[in-house]
């Protein structure tokens, strides 16, 4: 999954429907902000395209009360210089805390708190002690459940270098804070500017990420994307235009489209596309020895195997079965470039479909094909005539 330069602008080209302005975008942003720095896409005010690029972690939660507000004109607040503790599950009464709220009075510094749940008599503490003037706090719920909010708690401590702070400890636990050059929190959103955490351990933590989504049935691999951008800690907004809403929405789809596969691609690697993936694939398949029952199966899954190459050559006028049996005998990166009507190696021309993507594809096709299998019955749009089936 190492891409050159130009290999990355082919695979954002090609999925951008071979429109090299759009492969030449997703290829600048993501150079940029790295392949798991956020992007967002947005409509311009003024009809000219642009990109914006900022610094720092964006945290899609905000501030669990008004009253922790520092600019009341702007409605957010802000601290330099913070104080940041994650606390563990299972926070239920302020006594837990105290110790955390003592350090940072003795440090004076304000404090931001990460928790899963912060009941009401504890964040009214906070509020009092905020309000008050005793300690400058902040609290800020994670925004993920379950098994997934251990793991973003995690994440979030490696990025400041803290320690997290477990409520139900039996011994007597040390509190190490973790900190940041600077934080900006609002309703919705929370943002870290320059988080002082070990750098060689925010590596191995996005490593760690990486190799989990290679490995991955893609089930978690939105999740995991989210986890690399708060690690990454750069961000970049393009800006387009366009004549009519209309315009601007294909646009955007067809931009989000290409930043999701060349990211994909990127971080989970890459196999022919065209469908080409798949005729290696049975040449591969048909040396096994097969079991009598397990032929049958294998034959049908063989003839779907074909369909998506035979459904592109047909669409542009080529025989299908020509096509299909010299492939059979071409090994390595070799295909046909479609568009071109010509053979070639689809690695060098970036004819490149995500590995993701199409282990996907297959996975489902065959989950609902065993689905259709086992309830016997399918359902149908009502308004196509029989005489269509």
């Amino acid at each position: 999954s190492h891409f050159s330069s130009n290999q990355v602008l082919q695979i954002a080209s090609f999925a951008g429907n071979n429109q090299p302005e759009v492969g030449a975008l997703v290829q600048k942003v993501l150079s940029a902000v790295g392949m798991g720095g956020a992007v967002e896409i947005d409509s311009s005010e003024n009809n000219s395209p642009a990109i914006s690029y900022e610094e720092g972690t964006h945290i899609k939660s905000g501030f669990l009360s008004p009253y922790f507000v520092t600019d009341k004109d702007a409605m957010h607040v802000e601290m330099q210089n913070p104080l940041i503790c994650v606390i563990g599950n299972g926070l239920s009464h302020t006594q837990q805390i105290v110790p955390i709220l003592e350090k940072a009075t003795q440090m004076q510094r304000p404090l931001l708190l990460f928790a899963e749940e912060i009941p009401p008599s504890v964040l009214d503490a906070l509020i009092t002690n905020h309000t008050e003037g005793l300690v400058r706090v902040c609290a800020v719920k994670v925004p993920y459940y379950s098994a997934n909010t251990q793991l973003f708690m995690e994440d979030i401590n490696i990025l400041v270098g803290g320690e997290i702070w477990q409520t139900n400890r039996a011994t007597k636990q040390e509190v190490v804070f973790g900190s940041a050059a600077s934080v900006c929190i609002e309703a919705v959103t929370t943002k870290i500017i320059g988080a002082h955490g070990c750098r060689e351990k925010i590596h191995e933590r996005i490593l760690e990420i990486k190799d989990s989504m290679r490995s991955s049935d893609g089930k978690n691999f939105t999740l995991q994307l989210q986890r690399l951008q708060l690690l990454f800690e750069r961000r970049a907004k393009i800006y387009i235009d366009g004549h009519c809403p209309w315009e601007i929405a294909k646009k955007k789809e067809l931009l989000q489209q290409a930043i999701s596969s060349t990211k994909a691609a990127l971080l989970s690697g890459a196999v022919m596309g065209g469908g080409f993936s798949f005729l290696h694939a049975i040449k591969k398949l048909e040396k096994n020895k097969w079991h009598p029952e397990e032929r049958l199966g294998w034959q049908v899954l063989k003839k779907a195997l074909y369909v998506p190459t035979e459904t592109l050559l047909r669409s542009v006028g080529k025989k299908s079965k020509n096509v299909c049996d010299k492939l059979h005998h071409i090994e390595d990166w070799n295909g046909f470039d479609i568009s071109q009507g010509r053979y070639c190696n689809m690695l060098e021309e970036g004819i490149l479909d995500p590995l993701l993507a199409t282990k996907l594809a297959l996975q489902s096709g065959s989950s609902i094909a065993s689905l259709l299998l086992s309830v016997s019955m399918s359902m149908q749009d009502s308004s196509i005539c029989d005489d269509d089936l």
